[in-house]
């Protein structure tokens, strides 16, 4: 049996552009991030799990929106660990602990911050 080659890459193949974050409970602090996803704006979404949130930034790191808070009501959440973003805007989030998808439909513009929730 041949054997196969194993290739090494000596270029780079990415490029480090920035970093963002800090452990923490305030607002664009993170505790536990694991799910990220990116919308046709360039908004990032980041499932927050130890904070119970999931937080929205702009390219320049700065956040526009926070969805959630602990809770098992409508809209809140028990350690969110993913969330994805379809073509309409529409938020979804793997609301873990809860044991649901919930489903975030903006309201507004997203610098407005404004999102219902509903589980699905």
């Amino acid at each position: 049996m041949a054997s196969v080659p194993a290739y090494v890459f000596l270029f780079p193949i990415s490029r480090f552009i920035r970093s963002f974050g800090a452990k923490g409970k305030e607002t664009g602090r993170l505790d536990q991030p694991r799910g990220v996803a990116v919308d046709a704006n360039g908004y990032l979404y980041v499932a927050d799990t130890g904070n119970h949130r999931v937080q929205v930034f702009n390219d320049e790191g700065e956040v526009v929106m926070v969805l959630g808070g602990l809770g098992s009501g409508r809209g809140k959440l028990r350690r969110p660990s993913g969330v994805a973003v379809d073509a309409q805007g529409n938020i979804y989030v793997a609301d873990a602990l809860n044991d649901r998808i919930q489903k975030f439909v903006p309201m507004r513009p997203m610098e407005s911050a404004a999102a219902e929730a509903k589980a699905i």
